[in-house]
Parts: structure tokens; sequence; C-alpha cells
């Protein structure tokens, strides 16, 4: 059983906190665990060493986010999440791999390993003559690279003609480095590098140095062969690690130095660029006084976050529609520049808080009829009527941008797994939650969004103190949750719930979940104040 005193710090989101001991030398009471400990020594030895493990991952993940092999500027939690990824590897792979000497057979047992884990990796063997994916931009063969297309389809090609490649531990190495990319990709972990070697930027060095160290031991000459197939015409997709999406670092320092080097342009060119941007989406611009004001960070701050979205608003000339694709649906645009993207339709539980109203001077959330939401990879969102027509002229419901896009390629993964508990283990979820939706609390979808509004009205609190309290995690978490009985309620209301029943929902969540049937539905009815 769980012990009352000093339990192991197992939640990544806290897992920089110490855990405090409250227990009493004269605390008679003695817990289920010490007497298992008591009956069973080898569980307490087995309990330490998980312990011990643990502290090791946290120490390792602190060493790699100071000094990362790959350039990566992830954060702490970003590379404990690596490390833990990597451990599952050697975990379900170790075993299998004695012994393994033929390079298809070790690509199997990865491929395995990462659809146990919820990602179906194609592994190529392939050289630069049949395959010029693995020459880079000037012309230098690459150990390995790795490509997802906008349909979540992920490879890995190896370059059989790679000397580090025909050993065990180099062909590993490869695999695992080239893997943590595509896992990169779709976490949205992918950051430019500093160094020359293009599609090698994100913790893939890290990971390709601890399956090293593991395997340091085992080098092994290897029988690795090209398949002679002609990949020369076949578009893999995007190849991953290039880079992040825009403005992941924004903040409240001034952006108009890195626009300038980004588009080779003057700094007085960086701000009407930043201006057209801004009126084109949002009808206004800044003010560039305001803006340079040392003191004036908050303002500076909610510019540069106007800025990311107006640039980062899809432009869409017209909708082409839907399909489905392995259990998911899409949707195909045609831009006002005539490309084509392909998004990712959300469940309803993610599309909620574009489905927002203000009824009496209170936020209202609405759960019929919905608004959709579609995102892609590289942080766009579409937000389109039930029937698919683009949202326009709603500012409070309409759509943002992600720096931190994780949830594009998460709902592909183990369904039995709850949402939040993803998005809470992902080191991109929290990073999610701690700029893209603290923005979003703090400056809201656009310059026009009436949630802004800080001045109360009809005896309510201010639309914007209410939404501080919409973007409460722990209401988020409460809705995704349960959100069947949240939409049952809904159904006794209009099918909408105003923020206060929202809440008292949630206060009263564990004694709803006691309840079935009629007593369920009367205990819904008296918090919601219907009959």
């Amino acid at each position: 059983g769980e012990t009352s005193g000093s339990p192991i710090n197992r939640d990544i989101t806290r897992a920089n906190e110490t855990t405090k001991d409250t227990h009493s030398s004269t605390n008679i009471n003695v817990e289920s665990q010490t007497i298992e400990y008591a009956t069973n020594p080898a569980k307490l030895k087995e309990d330490i060493g998980k312990a011990k493990e643990e502290i090791n991952d946290i120490k390792w993940a602190i060493k790699e986010s100071i000094h990362d092999r790959g350039d990566d500027n992830r954060n702490f939690f970003g590379q404990l999440s690596e490390v833990r990824l990597d451990k599952s590897l050697e975990n379900i792979t170790s075993e299998r791999l004695i012994g393994k000497t033929v390079d298809t057979e070790i690509a199997g047992i990865f491929k395995d390993a990462y659809k146990d884990l919820g990602y179906d990796i194609n592994i190529i063997f392939s050289d630069p003559k049949n395959s010029p994916q693995l020459l880079d931009e000037k012309g230098k063969p690459k150990t390995g690279t790795a490509y997802v297309d906008d349909y979540g389809v992920k490879t890995i090609i190896i370059n059989a003609q790679d000397s580090k490649n025909t050993t065990k531990a180099g062909l590993i190495g490869t695999i695992v480095e080239e893997g943590s990319h595509v896992i990169g990709k779709v976490e949205s972990r992918q950051r430019k590098t500093g160094t020359d070697e293009k599609g090698l930027e994100s913790t893939g060095r890290a990971s390709n140095e601890y399956f090293a160290e593991k395997y340091k031991d085992n080098n092994t000459p290897i029988s690795i062969h090209s398949d002679g197939k002609d990949y020369s015409n076949v578009d893999f997709g995007e190849n991953v690690g290039d880079k992040a999406n825009e403005f992941a670092d924004v903040g409240s320092t001034s952006i108009i130095p890195g626009l300038s080097y980004k588009f080779n342009m003057s700094g007085d060119k960086a701000r009407k660029y930043v201006d057209q941007q801004l009126t084109s989406i949002f009808g206004t611009s800044v003010n560039w006084n305001d803006y340079f004001n040392v003191k004036n960070v908050e303002y500076r701050e909610k510019m540069n976050y106007y800025f990311v979205l107006a640039k980062n608003t899809l432009r869409v000339k017209r909708i082409i529609g839907t399909f489905k694709k392995s259990g998911n649906t899409y949707i195909k645009i045609v831009q006002d520049n005539n490309k084509e993207m392909i998004l990712k339709e959300l469940p309803e539980t993610e599309a909620l808080y574009h489905n927002l109203k203000i009824v009496n001077g209170e936020i209202h959330m609405n759960f019929a009829n919905l608004n959709r939401k579609f995102v892609q990879d590289d942080g766009y969102e579409l937000i389109t009527t039930k029937n698919l027509k683009q949202l326009k002229g709603d500012p409070i419901n309409q759509a943002t941008y992600n720096t931190y896009s994780y949830l594009a390629t998460i709902m592909t993964k183990n369904e039995s797994i709850n949402l939040w508990d993803k998005i809470m283990g992902s080191g991109d979820g929290l990073k999610h939650l701690d700029t893209d939706v603290k923005f979003w609390t703090l400056y809201g979808t656009s310059p026009q969004d009436p949630t802004n509004n800080k001045v109360s009205y009809n005896n309510m609190p201010s639309l914007y103190d209410q939404r501080q309290r919409l973007a409460n995690r722990s209401l988020g978490k409460s809705i995704v949750d349960n959100y069947d009985i949240y939409k049952k309620a809904a159904s006794y209301h209009n099918n909408n719930l105003s923020l206060t029943q929202l809440e008292k929902l949630e206060k009263n969540m564990s004694s709803i979940k006691k309840l079935t049937g009629n007593e369920q539905v009367n205990k819904i009815k008296s918090i919601l104040g219907v009959k």
C-alpha cells in the first residue's frame, strides 16, 4: 500500500519537490507497507533499488538539461521524459537482443518495442545512392535520418554503408537516436541546432550516448545490407529534427532582433512586418514607444503573443473536406498561398474551450453542436463549425497557435491511458500548459477577446477574472476525466453550463460519481439549481 509519510516522488510534474517526512517516533500505527517489508525483505530491497533508479534518472535529467549532447534546449521535465523512454526501450529490448547479429533482426526488435510504447515506426536499410534522403545539404552521407509525414507515418532510414552501423552497439545507437527524432516530432520537442549535423538536433544524441554506454562491451560486428530499393522519388514527409514550432521561446523580450536576423531585414522593416501581421488579422498595431519602454514588460509580452498568433493564423482559401485514417479524422484545406495542409481533429474535450459564450456577464461552456478543433504538428489550429465552416467573427472561440503541439499526435497512442495523464506525463504537455495555455489565460485569443475585459458587470466578477478560473487546471482535469457527466448535466440546462455551475460540479464530482440512475440525476439537478 501507499505510505502516508514519504512516498517516492514518481510524478514528473513534482519531480523537483522535496517530500516531507511526517512520521512521528511515537506513532503506534504500523502501516501495511511496513509489515510487508518486515515479512518480505526482498520487496524492501526491490523498492530501495527503484528509489535509487528514480534518483539516478533525476540526476541524469539535470545533467542533460544543463549540457545536452544534441544542443537541445528542453527543460528538466523533457529530459526526464527522455531518459525514462530510453529505459523503457532498454527493458523491452535487452533480452530480445541477446545473440542477434543481423540488421533486420535488431531493427525488428526495436520496431516492436516502439510499437509497444505507442509509436509505429518503419525502419529501412538503404544507402545514399538509392536513398538521397541520406545525404545532407552539403552532399555528405548521414548515418541515419528520420521522417514523419502529414498522416503520421513514421520512417527511419539507416545508412547500411556507414561504418558506424556495422557493429551492434553502433546500429542500436543510430536506431534510438533517429527514434528520438521521430518521437521528438510527435511530441513537438524539436529545436534548431547549433551544430552542423542536420537531423541530429533533438534529444537523439543523449539517447545514443545512453545506449552506447549500455552496449559498450558488446561491439560485435553485424551483418548489414541495403535493401537496394530506389527511394529517390518517395516522399517520406518532413525530415524531423530540423525545426521547432515558431516562437516556442516567446516571452517579454523584444522579438525585433530575432526577426531582423531571421529575415535579414533592418529593425525598422521588422517593426513594419510585425504591424502588417497584426493589422491583417486583428486590425491593430504596436505602440512602439510603449513596447520599448523597459518597464512595460506586460505590454511587450502581450504584443509578442498577439504577433505570434497573427503570423500563424491559417489563411484558408477553402476546405476540401475530411477523411478518416487509422481511426482518426483529418481535414484537408487549401491556404491562400494555394498550399494544401492536413490537420487532425481532436476529441470534443479538447474543443470545449472553443465553445464558450457570455450570458448575462458570465462565461458559459456549450456542450452541443460543438465547434470542431483541428491541429497540426507545427502548431497550427483550425476551428470550424459543426458543419465544417471556418469559424470567423467569434473572438472568444477562434483558433490560436500552439508552440508545443503535442496533442496533434498524442491521440494515436495507448487509448487506455487517460488523456490528462498523457498531458501531465509529457514534458511538452507541461510546456503546453505553461506557455500556450498561460498566454491564453493572460491575454485571451486576440486583442478583441471579450474575456480580456477587467471591469465587472451585472454584479459578476470581471470576464478576465472568470477566464482565470476557467483556466484552472483542476477544473480542466475534472472536465476531461468526467466529460460524460458534465455533458449529461448540460443536457438539463439547455446544453450549456455556466462557470459557476462547472465549478460546483467539480466540487461535488466525487459524490456524484458514487450515485447511479435517478439518484445521480437528482443530485446533478440539485447542484445546477434546475428541476
